[in-house]
């Protein structure tokens, strides 16, 4: 597997988890009958913004550290601390493009009145799991 498609099975893996996570904190809020959902939809808000950011916050400095290994090896031919510097150029667009992510989300659901929302009526999509391959016996 080359880099770039590690990256993107990276990226989409933590952004599956993301919704996995989103659409369990739904499902937990669903069933509440209290008279003002607001507090508790700014507690879980804060504390899910604190849960991604410490994973941004691991995914930066792992992949720092990473870097910070590899690059003053010895005797690393030019051409290969080369493509390392690219793939941390990459590393860090990506760790930004996931903090956008992560800050625009929280910031729309922050919008959201949450008085509004019928919790007891959210019927989430379930994921759907892929076809079998059929197999060819010879």
């Amino acid at each position: 597997m080359n880099a770039l498609n590690h990256y993107v099975e990276v990226g989409q893996t933590w952004f599956d988890t993301q919704v996995k996570v989103g659409q369990s904190w739904f499902e937990s809020l669903k069933g509440l009958d209290i008279a003002n959902p607001a507090p508790i939809w700014t507690q879980s808000l804060d504390a899910y913004q604190a849960s991604l950011q410490s994973t941004l916050d691991a995914g930066v400095a792992g992949t720092k550290i990473w870097f910070e290994e590899v690059v003053p090896v010895e005797n690393l031919p030019q051409p290969a601390v080369d493509v390392v510097k690219q793939m941390q150029a990459a590393t860090e667009k990506v760790n930004e493009t996931q903090q956008t992510l992560a800050d625009n989300w929280v910031n729309l659901l922050r919008k959201v009145d949450v008085k509004e929302l019928p919790f007891a009526s959210i019927e989430l999509e379930q994921p759907k799991k892929p076809a079998a391959k059929a197999t060819k016996k010879a």
